[in-house]
């Protein structure tokens, strides 16, 4: 109660500034009507279609702007400041796999078609939905007449549950500040950086990210009076959706930082006029990245330049070799799976399950085989304890879940092969129930080397709790010594 009363008391404590006073464009009490769906023209294609550009080419304080209204998610995840999806150029590799797996489990985004679909839905409704509709409710109970004393206790006394009367408590706030549009901030910031995230997964085009952020930009631009209000109204929708706050109070002390920057994302002037300046813009490197994927999971032509190519022995298996070159492994892939050559190298192999929702409660899987001296992968293992451990904070913090209600992590034996696994089970950001597991298996080879599996899975439901030995098993034997 102590936290959350500090975080508000530092809001309303900037709301008495003049400068505040002076201009709320989303007025205490305006009524847009609860419920009511916003449309805009969209930009996207019907199905994936590569741009003629990279950022680099477009001068532009349009897409300045852009960047500035997720800088809180930006800065909170350690990327790049002023770059779409925070990623700049020389990072895009690092961050790939990351983001994918982020917009898979906390969005439900795997391709082109399912990044539009849920991108019209934060648009069409999100969380702002949920927060008009309580408003209604809260004004029939007479709740945000109360002071805040008041209204508190009487949503304590009046909710079975705490999340609820948390929701409560936050929309008060909201609605007494910016009114109907108390969390518009929220979604669309959300929109504007799961745009910037698609366009960095290879998912949407540049132009297709950039036209859509227009639509959502002018929204917010028209929608609040300056950039701290944008803030402001991001947080409320975060604590309305998250219930923390001690992470809302958190964030708005990254907005502090960035707010005090000399040349931070809040410099980019708030009234800067939002036009499309990336049309008819040609990149001397056209087509965008190399080796991008369609809608259907198939690269692009652009020649195949530097697309890795794996070998395959008379027997169809891919050869993977050891980093030391002395020693080689066949790996024998079910029709299945299909070999990802964007991620794999001689070294590396990486398969991704086919088809998108063709097995079984099944979303997404993905398998990495590597061979190595014993005692160079001996720091891998210990790595990967101490990624299961990083993952299972930032899964419990807030990146992919809502709520976690469990999480198991393990190491065991499966006849030669030893295991670690660690699963999680909870509900994601669209308060769908769902289930990620990753699982690492290795065996030692007479002559000193060390050959693994790193398999990542996600399904939808909790109920699929443990990783299947049969599974690993199979997988497992898939590997053949030279």
């Amino acid at each position: 109660m102590y936290t959350r009363k500090r975080w508000f008391m530092l809001l309303f404590a900037v709301l008495l500034t003049p400068v505040l006073l002076g201009g709320c464009k989303a007025g205490g009490q305006t009524e847009s009507g609860a419920g009511k769906k916003e449309k805009e023209e969209s930009g996207f294609q019907k199905s994936y279609v590569p741009s003629e550009f990279v950022q680099a080419d477009v001068e532009s304080d349009t897409l300045q702007w852009f960047c500035s209204a997720y800088a809180i998610y930006t800065e909170y995840n350690r990327k790049d400041l002023g770059m779409i999806g925070g990623t700049s150029p020389e990072n895009e590799e690092m961050h790939e796999f990351a983001i994918k797996n982020a917009l898979d489990s906390g969005w439900g985004i795997q391709s082109h078609r399912s990044a539009v679909k849920t991108i019209n839905k934060l648009l069409s409704g999100g969380h702002r939905k949920k927060y008009r509709e309580l408003i209604v409710d809260m004004k029939k109970e007479g709740l945000l007449g109360m002071s805040e004393e008041k209204m508190e206790t009487a949503v304590y006394d009046t909710r079975d549950d705490n999340d609820e009367a948390w929701e409560c408590i936050g929309a008060y706030h909201a609605y007494h500040e910016f009114g109907e549009n108390g969390i518009d901030g929220w979604d669309y910031c959300r929109a504007l950086q799961v745009l910037g995230d698609c366009y960095q997964a290879d998912y949407i085009s540049l132009e297709e990210c950039l036209d859509e952020s227009l639509i959502v930009a002018k929204k917010l631009q028209s929608t609040f009076a300056n950039w701290e209000d944008i803030c402001r109204s991001y947080l409320y929708g975060y604590y309305f959706w998250k219930h923390s706050e001690v992470d809302t109070e958190w964030r708005w002390e990254i907005y502090e930082q960035l707010n005090a920057m000399p040349d931070g994302p809040y410099t980019v002037p708030y009234d800067t006029k939002l036009e499309e300046n990336w049309k008819g813009v040609k990149s001397v490197a056209s087509g965008e990245k190399e080796g991008q994927k369609t809608e259907d999971g198939e690269e692009s032509s652009s020649e195949d330049a530097g697309v890795f190519q794996p070998k395959k022995d008379q027997k169809g298996r891919y050869i993977l070799t050891s980093p030391d070159k002395e020693k080689e492994v066949a790996v024998e892939m079910s029709d299945d799976y299909e070999c990802n050559t964007e991620w794999s190298d001689e070294d590396t192999l990486v398969f991704d399950y086919k088809t998108e929702g063709n097995r079984k409660g099944i979303s997404y899987e993905s398998l990495s085989f590597y061979v190595a001296k014993s005692k160079d992968i001996s720091e891998e293992d210990e790595s990967f304890a101490s990624l299961l451990k990083d993952d299972e904070k930032n899964w419990k913090k807030d990146s992919l879940y809502k709520k976690v209600q469990y999480m198991d992590t393990k190491k065991i034996k499966m006849g030669d092969y030893t295991v670690k696994y660690c699963c999680i089970g909870g509900l994601t950001n669209d308060e769908e129930e769902s289930c990620d597991k990753q699982w690492h298996a290795w065996f030692r080879t007479s002559d000193g080397y060390t050959v693994s599996c790193l398999a990542l899975e996600a399904s939808y439901g909790m109920k699929d709790r443990e990783v299947s030995k049969k599974k690993i098993l199979d997988i497992m034997s898939r590997i053949y010594e030279k």
